[in-house]
């Protein structure tokens, strides 16, 4: 029973001895003016159910010229001046404290979206600036190199195209390369007992050690230039996932707001109507105990001095709900060229003819949505309790139930009681819901699932569960049972392999594959979907919607061949 609704109850039960005990006491008949044990239980069961059918009850006492006992207007008053006043005014103050709760909550999604924005450009972009400044070094000293050796006199190169372009009586004529050419130079000073052998032979292992030092430098380059693409692409991605956090957290915490503000203003209209009526019964208390008939220590009054309570209005001063806070901007201007467009080549503009190829940064999340899939995610039971106090609270991979017939079976599937008579409730929620323990049928088209949001929620069903099987394919040959998918990927199993959703088999793979296990479930947004690995050790994650951008660069799934 509500504390409000408690203290009624006790008000009534006060009221009931008291008017028992004064009935004992006394044996003087007052037809007109005494208020009887009837009226007295009426004006009880009035203030069980709310106060303004209890100011009905003592308008009709006014009405009739009845005086209730002195003593007993003294305790109505002051229960309600002490109880009931204290208690609607303390649902008001829990109301208010959720409200700024709820608001603060929003401000929360601003603020970690900031500090998340601000760790990333301290942490990941600052890498990225080092990986592009050690890239840019790089290819400069390529670029310097390679115009040396093309075209300083001082290079062995060069002087090596001199001597044979002016060695005589040599003729070159025709097309030759530069190791025919030396060739026939090196042929020539023995057959035609020329001068210059030595000379152009170091002049070639020169030029050709100067050449393989290009090689070099050009793979080093061509593997920084892989490690700043690298680091653009984490880089973006983890600015992409901290916006769309953001725009998670903040839609969510502000419907949970407006859901909040909508009970309370239904609330609040409640309150008011209970808090005037309170107020005009404590007028009739205040006239009743104004002057007391010694003669049996009951209220003497004159039914004209009433006339004040009944013009009485009472005027609730106004709620500030507050406003919620607009989502904080969270800009991706820094990132709009990324590897993969034709904008980013811009950052090789310097050095863009000694440039490797440009890998595009893969797992785009920022253009088109990806086509929806007709396979649902894996199920890890056909039924399963949804989050509470959501009116769309059903993990992913599973819905909502409509039908009484399922309904029923969920509740036996998940040890429910049921109370599956079908009802039509505004504020429960839609089809079939839990509240506490016991299952229900709800048949409102438009309910808002207010009510007990802490102890209430939908009863969801696995989408898989009525659709037809998937065509069988023969899936290709596998090299082993399990294998270690690509690290840093969600869904990075190899063809003919497919992530592992059952702890049971998690543990055998990570024997097979000999890492150390770790496999008390766990839920980690930031990690793959159920099992995988982390460096050397296997672990089990049962998060429903996991990102696996947590150490991409050790951690990926354990997959199981299709066919085993």
């Amino acid at each position: 029973m509500p504390a409000c609704k408690l203290v009624y109850a006790v008000f009534f039960v006060l009221m009931l001895a008291s008017a028992v005990a004064q009935a004992a006491a006394s044996e003087v008949p007052h037809v007109a003016k005494t208020l009887g044990g009837k009226k007295t239980r009426q004006l009880g069961e009035s203030l069980m159910k709310d106060p303004s059918s209890m100011l009905t009850e003592f308008e009709e006492m006014v009405h009739s010229g009845e005086a209730p006992a002195f003593d007993l207007v003294s305790m109505i008053k002051s229960i309600i001046q002490g109880e009931i006043m204290q208690c609607l005014q303390t649902a008001r103050d829990v109301a208010a404290n959720e409200t700024a709760d709820r608001l603060a909550a929003i401000e929360l999604c601003n603020d970690e979206s900031k500090a998340r924005a601000d760790q990333i450009e301290g942490s990941i972009q600052v890498s990225v600036n080092n990986a592009r400044s050690l890239h840019a070094l790089c290819r400069d000293a390529q670029k310097t190199m390679y115009h040396h050796n093309l075209t300083s006199t001082e290079s062995y190169c060069v002087k090596l195209g001199k001597f044979l372009h002016e060695a005589k009586p040599l003729s070159l004529a025709g097309s030759r390369t530069r190791a025919e050419a030396v060739d026939y130079v090196k042929s020539a000073s023995i057959n035609a007992n020329m001068c210059g052998r030595s000379e152009v032979c170091e002049l070639d292992d020169n030029c050709t050690q100067t050449e393989e030092q290009l090689r070099i430098k050009e793979t080093e380059c061509d593997q920084t230039q892989e490690d700043f693409e690298a680091a653009f692409c984490t880089w973006r991605r983890e600015l992409q996932l901290n916006c769309e956090e953001l725009d998670r957290c903040h839609s969510t915490a502000v419907t949970a707001y407006q859901h909040h503000v909508n009970k309370t203003k239904s609330l609040l209209e409640k309150w008011n109507v209970e808090n005037a009526a309170l107020q005009k019964i404590l007028c009739y208390c205040n006239v009743w105990l104004s002057d007391m008939d010694g003669r049996d220590n009951r209220s003497q009054h004159n039914v004209t001095q009433f006339d004040v309570c009944k013009a009485q209005t009472y005027a609730p001063g106004p709620v500030d709900h507050g406003t919620p806070a607009e989502k904080a901007a969270c800009p991706l201007t820094s990132v709009e060229c990324y590897p993969g467009q034709d904008c980013f080549n811009q950052e090789y503009s310097s050095f863009d003819d000694c440039v490797a190829t440009v890998f595009p940064c893969g797992g785009d999340l920022g253009g088109d949505p990806p086509s929806p899939t007709t396979t649902p995610p894996p199920c890890s039971g056909d039924f399963k309790k949804g989050e509470t106090g959501t009116v769309d609270g059903c993990p992913l991979g599973y819905s909502g139930i409509f039908e009484e017939a399922i309904c029923k079976e969920a509740a036996i599937s998940l040890g429910l009681g049921s109370r599956l008579t079908s009802n039509s409730i505004e504020t429960q929620h839609p089809g079939c819901y839990f509240n506490h323990e016991q299952a229900y049928f709800n048949t409102h088209p438009n309910p808002d699932g207010s009510e007990h949001m802490e102890w209430a929620g939908q009863i969801c069903m696995c989408e898989a569960g009525g659709d037809p099987p998937p065509p069988t394919t023969t899936p290709p040959p596998c090299n082993g049972d399990f294998v270690k998918g690509e690290t840093g990927m969600v869904d990075g199993c190899p063809l003919g392999y497919s992530g592992i959703f059952e702890e049971a088999i998690c543990a055998q793979a990570a024997i097979s594959l000999g890492l150390g296990t770790r496999l008390t479930s766990n839920s980690i947004r930031t990690q793959q979907p159920g099992c995988y690995f982390n460096h050397e050790q296997a672990y089990f994650n049962t998060h429903p919607n996991p990102d696996g951008s947590e150490h991409t660069e050790w951690a990926g799934q354990i997959c199981m061949c299709e066919a085993r």
